[in-house]
């Protein structure tokens, strides 16, 4: 996206339980009230998914153990951290 020239990336970040399906819509549910361009890059295999599809996170198949990081892209520097604290907290949350 041509207008998201900003780039936040989480530190790692481990599994404390899978990803099952009622975690990944949660999950959906609130990345898609976000602002930023938000992906997901695995580890093992840095895949890079769209943080805002179920579909593309089930696919991850991430346990628990699985080590992957939040990649966030927007324009604006100030929205980024607070929407990056939004979704680690959903994922404590899981």
């Amino acid at each position: 996206n041509r207008w998201c020239k900003l780039v936040l990336i989480s530190n790692t970040i481990v599994c404390s339980k899978d990803f099952n399906e009622r975690n990944v819509q949660n999950f959906v549910a609130e990345t898609k009230k976000l602002n930023s361009l938000i992906y997901l890059q695995t580890k093992k295999d840095e895949r890079r998914i769209n943080g805002k599809s179920s579909p593309a996170i089930l696919d991850l198949k991430l346990k628990k153990g699985d080590e992957f990081k939040i990649i966030l892209f927007n324009s604006f520097e100030e929205e980024m951290q607070p929407e990056l604290d939004k979704i680690l907290d959903v994922i404590k949350g899981l």
